[in-house]
């Protein structure tokens, strides 16, 4: 993956973010939320303990960047700006169901 679709992803990757947050709030505070303070507003743990062993926490930056990473490289031709946190989510769904 070149240095440009990995300055997209990252990039989207902070988009994605505002938008879970402001779906967490009331209206009132998805205005407050920006690209300043997300850094502040997001938790600080991205992992957590499940069954003996350690997980990414969804929804979480890294977790976000890894999955627009893996759909880019399984469809390069994807716009990365147009992935919605919903299509990531069901890409995951859909992985672990495979895996069962």
């Amino acid at each position: 993956m070149n240095r440009s679709t990995l300055k997209r992803i990252s990039r989207h990757t902070e988009t994605l973010l505002i938008d879970w947050l402001k779906s967490l709030v009331s209206e009132e505070e998805a205005d407050q939320v920006t690209l300043d303070n997300l850094n502040e507003l997001i938790p600080k743990e991205y992992h957590f303990h499940y069954k003996e062993s350690m997980i990414l926490a969804p929804n979480s930056p890294k977790w976000i960047r890894k999955q627009l990473k893996k759909l880019v490289s399984s469809d390069p031709s994807i716009d990365i700006e147009s992935v919605t946190l919903e299509q990531l989510q069901w890409q995951t769904m859909k992985n672990n169901h495979t895996l069962l």
